[in-house]
């Protein structure tokens, strides 16, 4: 008799006959609970059917009832998979088997072999067939044809490890570590597991040539980066040197790098030496024409020619171009077009002598040229700069140009940030040397990031790398403006008063002699531009972004051009980003209607809302009637002074409703603002003051209106400062504002800046 147990098993069991243990997989310990997690993570894929033979524990059988109990575990009490499916199969032997039954047996056999073995031996799979031979040896062990089918499995066995081992090592001696070691696990995935022993030596020598290769790669790598270096620097002595400390490979791809390396060098250097003699030929003939524009509507190139040509000390060349009755154009060598530079190369590599042969062009053919310039476009002016050079090349002609510019653009890009990450972590060490810390010069490392994302950014690889260099730009960006402190964030001149303490002052005063102050102001109607000295606005304009400014406020400012009829010099105080104060066209989503027309003023037309305050000289919007709340009858006449206000999200002009506007105070000019207007506006939780030139405004309002202050002021105020004219044309000369500074709006404004001029900077700006 015959007893065993088949079973698929994810990831544990313990089988008990009559409450003794016969069987186990993947458990330790005696008697487990059944709660206990099995050993390791099991997979049916991998150790497919296992067969556990019983026949020595047939003795625990017994006349009648008898139990099989199986005790199934998983390595992870959360597991998302379990697997057990028992099977249990007794074979009873009899001494005797008839002609017919012993037929009837051959022939189960022969179809089941064929089957089961043949099938695996189909697919070269060992492992399986041996394992259909145990199989079958349950039921058919002794039979000459099953004993025949397992020689055949043994024999093709044998056969195929001989040739798989004597590929792997023809694969070795060639240095295809990748391919040996694919060929390796291929087999030993079909073998049995005692026949990997004699794989091993293979696996052990490719274990050993990766290494070699692995070194030996970053040997070529820094090579190449170190060679497209020395190339930037004309300086081929030390690209030589390079070359040299390379040492021989047997693997055919690492010959391909060092054969890549070797190119570059020999290819550069052939090119520049080929376009400076041609530079000969051109300089000073007018007949010989450059093509450096392209053809206008009228398909004429322009007729520019060659003046004149410098070398600096180190390899930059300037070149001079004239052009009939148009000024002079200077420019490097290497920004011309591609075509133009190969037309100089072609020039000089025509000036071969009688007899002479060009080794260079012998060796690279026909295309060696534009390669040898791209070369030096890639390495003095960046990948980017190569790559967009290949635009005015058809696009049959780059041939693996664009392959070969990614290629070493990746190389140099990584070999930056290595850099980059290398100094960012010294720089930022925490070894608490304080003195070394203060050194580190935070401008030239963002400058140096700038540089590679000015070199790489559209290149197809940059996607893949952008995320760290941003990271280092952020990094660098803030230390820099750390170092800065808010004159990094501003344009205007600073003055600060106790900046560190929770409710610093500051100063900040424009002077409009640089257009650069400009950036300081954000459009938000109409325009603004500096000229001569002047802010000229027609419009609405605020200072800064965020909110900077809270509770304390003080602006000075000198109009020096308005119209007289209709001033509007007009300053908006606590306004916040994107707020629009005025508006001459009412956007359709604010058109004015009966139902908005006092938007904002309380029924009883006694309160207005106070988000934002505006302080008008002059205003006028084209209508007679200006109110204040709590009155009935028209306050005065445009152009008028005026205190009004506005809520949030909407306009002075949409709060007042349409032709009727409402203030808190006013009065008409009457023709007191005339010539130069030195305007004051400081309001604070000790009060306001509000003057110009003479006219103390402040007092004339709190006279009619003792509650003006009271309503002025609220316990938190925040935002910023805004200029607006009503569409009329102003000019001013000076403005100084003097304000606490929010201590937040540091931080945020950084990160703004930050990523608006890395955006900025990745669109080549």
């Amino acid at each position: 008799r015959k007893f065993r147990l088949k079973l698929l098993v994810d990831d544990g069991f313990v089988a008990y006959l009559n409450g003794v243990e016969v069987a186990r997989y993947n458990m330790t310990g005696r008697s487990p609970a059944f709660d206990q997690e099995a050993g390791i993570k099991v997979e049916v894929d991998d150790v497919g059917e296992m067969s556990f033979d019983l026949e020595k524990h047939i003795p625990l059988l017994r006349r009648g009832r008898n139990v099989l109990a199986i005790q199934g575990h998983n390595r992870s009490l959360t597991s998302s998979d379990f697997v057990l499916t028992p099977m249990l199969e007794i074979l009873t032997l009899r001494s005797q088997l008839s002609a017919s039954e012993l037929a009837d047996l051959e022939l189960e056999l022969s179809m089941k072999a064929e089957e089961q073995v043949g099938g695996y031996l189909k697919l070269r799979d060992y492992r399986g067939a041996l394992d259909s031979v145990r199989d079958l040896e349950f039921r058919f062990k002794g039979h000459q044809e099953l004993e025949d089918w397992k020689k055949k499995v043994l024999a093709g066995l044998e056969s195929d490890l001989e040739v798989t081992l004597m590929r792997a090592e023809n694969l070795l001696e060639l240095g295809d570590f990748v391919k040996t070691r694919e060929l390796i696990e291929d087999v030993n995935s079909r073998i049995p597991r005692g026949y990997e022993k004699r794989t091993q030596s293979i696996l052990d020598a490719v274990a050993v040539g990766e290494g070699i290769v692995e070194g030996a790669e970053e040997t070529i790598a820094r090579a190449e980066v170190a060679v497209l270096v020395a190339i930037e620097k004309g300086d081929y002595k030390e690209a030589e040197k390079v070359l040299e400390g390379i040492p021989e490979v047997p693997v055919k791809t690492l010959r391909e790098g060092i054969g890549r390396v070797k190119m570059a060098v020999e290819l550069s250097r052939w090119a520049w030496g080929k376009m400076l003699l041609g530079l000969r030929k051109y300089r000073g003939k007018r007949e010989l024409l450059v093509a450096v524009e392209p053809a206008g509507e009228d398909g004429v190139v322009p007729p520019w020619w060659l003046h004149s040509y410098k070398k600096s000390e180190g390899e930059e060349v300037s070149v001079v171009l004239h052009r009939k009755g148009g000024a002079p154009r200077q420019c490097d060598l290497l920004d011309l077009p591609l075509p133009t530079l190969l037309g100089f190369f072609q020039a000089g590599k025509d000036r071969i002598q009688p007899g002479e042969v060009d080794v260079i062009a012998e060796r690279y053919g026909a295309g060696a040229g534009a390669v040898g310039i791209e070369m030096l476009i890639l390495c003095r002016k960046g990948p980017k700069a190569a790559w967009d050079a290949l635009g005015g090349v058809p696009e049959k002609d780059r041939g693996g140009l664009q392959e070969g510019i990614t290629y070493l653009g990746k190389l140099l890009l990584q070999s930056s940030l290595t850099q980059a990450e290398v100094f960012a972590q010294f720089a930022t060490s925490d070894d608490g040397d304080a003195a070394a810390e203060e050194k580190v010069d935070w401008e030239v490392y963002l400058q140096s990031v700038q540089e590679i994302v000015r070199r790489h950014r559209t290149l197809p690889y940059f996607k893949e790398s952008r995320e760290k260099v941003l990271g280092f730009y952020t990094m660098a960006a803030n230390k820099h403006l750390e170092v800065l402190s808010l004159q990094g964030l501003v344009a205007g001149k600073l003055k600060g008063r106790n900046l560190a303490k929770k409710k610093g002052v500051v100063q900040l005063s424009y002077d409009f002699s640089s257009q650069d102050q400009l950036a300081d102001f954000i459009v938000m109607d109409g325009s603004a531009r500096i000229e001569q000295g002047h802010l000229v606005l027609s419009g609405e304009c605020r200072l800064l972004h965020g909110s900077p400014f809270r509770n304390a406020i003080e602006v000075k400012l000198i109009a020096t051009a308005y119209a007289a009829t209709s001033p509007s010099i007009n300053i908006a105080l606590w306004t916040r980003e994107g707020e629009k104060v005025t508006t001459l066209l009412p956007s359709k989503e604010n058109e004015i209607t009966e139902d908005n027309a006092k938007y904002g003023i309380s029924e009883d037309g006694k309160d207005m809302p106070n988000d934002y305050l505006a302080f008008c000289l002059g205003y006028d919007m084209g209508t007679d009637h200006f109110m204040e709340v709590g009155n009935s009858k028209p306050a005065s006449n445009a152009p008028a002074f005026a205190i009004t206000a506005g809520v949030r999200g909407v306009t002075l002009h949409m709060a007042h409703g349409d032709g009727t506007y409402y203030t808190y105070w006013t009065e008409s000019v009457g023709g007191r603002i005339k010539g130069r207007q030195n305007v004051t506006l400081g309001l604070s939780p000790k009060g306001l003051l509000w003057t110009c030139n003479s006219l103390k405004l402040h007092r004339m309002a709190q006279r009619k209106k003792p509650e003006l202050l009271k309503w002025l002021l609220r316990p938190e105020a925040s935002g910023s400062v805004t200029l607006f004219t009503n569409g009329r044309e102003n000019r001013y000369d000076f403005l100084n504002i003097e304000a606490e500074l929010d201590p937040d709006w540091i931080g945020k404004e950084r990160k703004r800046k930050i990523e608006k001029d890395f955006a900025a900077l990745e669109a080549g700006n």
